[in-house]
């Protein structure tokens, strides 16, 4: 069977149609490559350890590999997440990344959004859009017709940005003197808004032609900290779903139907074990004998409550997939990534998001013990 790939559905795709092309490839295998006269109809999903794209795509590629290398043409978006990812030729669309070691030396038609560790836009690359990067270390060398947006703890900069840079700059426990570098080659159009601790380093004035604001850290709270939590959230929650639904689909049915039937039963159980069993843990902990026990005990309830969140989110999307586009038949994995999104999105909002996480865990926890106890009776 072939593992589903879409991990590619976090945060960089959120606004990604559910109604996805018809015409498309599922590659799984340790190594894929696209020769240069070949044309792919449609989009790519792929699974790998290594994938290089030398041909042309009619559609979007979404990878997760190893190793990415795109070289030729993708005629919609790019979404991928990998060790490495080259970005050699051109992407018509969006690009969206994540992963280590990001470079882009080739043409983006829209926006780029990178979250990785060493993050490189080198001389030849050209944005035409906006980007909105996310790392610790980003060289921007290329062009960037739009905005440049982000978080970053060193920042160079010697291309063209052709309207504003907005940056927060994460330098407090940084021991070079600048962390943000403007050098004498770069040209920027707009202005340069920042956040940081310490001042930028310009070598040329010239090279901004709009105003150069710094607002410290104390006085300003920084604008990607939610993007950061909903990152990490979704794409977990995504992973632990992809795996889920490779070794136990029809579990995800089974959860619906209860949920459906008894769901006034599933919130009461689902109280119960989410408040008794830390006492029960306790107790345990308490007995030197039941110390072994109670790591054990500890494991599986918390790995219960990542699996409760997961199957009731699959409800959650299910039941909006239903009312948005009442579809004759539901794909489970629109109906994953629609409800773990939703279910992400409330669950940072302040009060009330605390409140839809504990009926999420609750709501998971009791179907998931009606599951077990229907089939042990059988």
């Amino acid at each position: 069977m072939k593992r589903p790939i879409l991990f590619a559905a976090i945060l960089f795709s959120l606004l990604l149609p559910l109604g996805a092309a018809y015409a498309f490839e599922v590659k799984v295998d340790n190594s894929i490559h696209l020769n240069k006269e070949e044309i792919a109809d449609g989009n790519i999903y792929a699974n790998c350890q290594d994938m290089t794209i030398d041909g042309t795509v009619n559609g979007d590629v979404i990878a997760l590999c190893q190793k990415i290398i795109i070289n030729g043409v993708v005629e919609g978006d790019v979404i991928a997440f990998g060790k490495v990812i080259e970005i050699n030729g051109e992407v018509k669309g969006n690009t969206r990344l994540a992963g280590p070691q990001i470079t882009i030396n080739g043409t983006v038609g829209h926006n780029v959004n990178v979250l990785g560790n060493d993050i490189k836009f080198n001389k030849n690359s050209l944005i035409k859009w906006d980007a909105l990067v996310a790392g610790v270390n980003g060289t921007f060398d290329g062009s960037i017709d739009g905005n440049l947006h982000g978080l970053i703890s060193v920042a160079s900069i010697s291309g063209k940005i052709g309207k504003n840079i907005n940056l927060s700059i994460d330098d407090s426990n940084s021991t070079t003197d600048n962390n943000l570098v403007i050098t004498k080659e770069a040209v920027i159009a707009g202005s340069i808004n920042y956040t940081a601790t310490k001042d930028l380093k310009l070598e040329n004035a010239s090279s901004v032609a709009g105003q150069i604001n710094k607002q410290t850290k104390e006085n300003k709270t920084n604008p990607l900290a939610w993007l950061w939590i909903v990152f990490y959230k979704l794409s977990s929650l995504i992973l632990i779903t992809l795996v889920l639904i490779s070794l136990k689909k029809e579990l995800l049915e089974k959860i619906t139907n209860k949920i459906n039937n008894k769901w006034w039963q599933s919130l009461l159980i689902g109280l119960a074990i989410l408040f008794f069993t830390p006492l029960l843990i306790i107790l345990l902990a308490l007995t030197v004998v039941g110390i072994p026990l109670a790591l054990i005990v500890l494991a599986a309830y918390l790995s219960a409550i990542i699996l409760a969140t997961v199957l009731s989110s699959y409800y959650l999307g299910k039941l909006a997939l239903k009312k948005l586009l009442s579809p004759k038949k539901i794909n489970i994995y629109g109906a994953a990534i629609l409800g773990l999104t939703i279910f992400t999105l409330l669950s940072v909002i302040p009060l009330v998001g605390p409140a839809i996480s504990c009926l999420a865990i609750v709501i998971g926890l009791g179907s998931l013990f009606l599951i077990i106890k229907d089939k042990q009776n059988d």
